[in-house]
């Protein structure tokens, strides 16, 4: 996502990871294995300095909650997109909005496991997250607890996934913050890229496809919507 809105026109990134690339993260990740043993945020901030002519970058190797308490101020930056998809951290962006970060809009942007969904949800400057975290609300599967499985790199768990998949997910994303920061869209909007019934079939675990899963004999099959935030936080449980 960072890249491409480098390679979108954005002038200034201030990227933000408390983690190290590894040997196993070269399979879905922009990295290589030149970077390996060096901090992802350093290692992406130099790749897309030698990239793009002109592009601005900040590294931070931080975690999220070091970052707003230390680096954020009101008014330091126009615009906030975090890919971590951890519920935690889109409560916590919402709690220290006013303190540390002001009036920008936020983006938030994740994917259902094995990237059978891509979600991006835009948070107007006077709309705020819920300390509840909606994320069952947008989600298009109810997924067992399971489906996470431990991989290298990744941490306590991880939803497998190639390159392709998530580029594709990075896309989707990528157009979508560029369409908020041209001022195409000023409400809170939830977009979401959902692959076919088939799809999630083939994963081989228990998923339960919800109402918006588009259905399909064909794996490579998706669908996007467009949602307001305030009509599905308007809805009950």
């Amino acid at each position: 996502v960072a890249e491409l809105l480098a390679r979108g026109g954005v002038g200034e990134l201030h990227l933000l990871d408390k983690e190290g690339f590894e040997a196993e993260n070269c399979s879905r990740h922009v990295l290589g294995a030149a970077d390996i043993g060096v901090p992802k945020a350093n290692a992406l901030a130099k790749r897309l300095r030698m990239l793009i002519p002109g592009l601005t970058v900040k590294s931070h190797f931080a975690l999220a909650a070091d970052w707003l308490q230390h680096v954020c101020k009101p008014g330091a930056h126009d615009f906030v997109v975090d890919c971590t998809g951890e519920s935690s951290i889109r409560v916590m962006l919402s709690h220290f909005r006013d303190l540390a970060i002001g009036s920008c809009p936020i983006v938030h942007a994740w994917v259902e496991p094995f990237c059978a969904a891509t979600h991006v949800v835009h948070l107007a400057e006077t709309d705020t997250w819920p300390s509840y975290d909606p994320g069952a609300k947008i989600a298009a599967a109810q997924w067992p607890q399971d489906a996470r499985v431990n991989l290298p790199a990744c941490g306590a768990g991880f939803h497998p996934y190639g390159a392709a998949d998530v580029w594709q997910s990075a896309g989707f994303t990528a157009e979508r913050v560029l369409a908020v920061l041209d001022g195409k869209v000023q409400q809170s909007i939830v977009w979401s890229s959902i692959r076919s019934k088939a799809y999630f079939e083939s994963l081989g675990v228990e998923v339960v496809p919800g109402p918006l899963v588009p259905v399909s004999q064909f794996t490579f099959d998706a669908t996007q919507i467009t949602r307001a935030l305030a009509d599905l936080l308007s809805k009950n449980d």
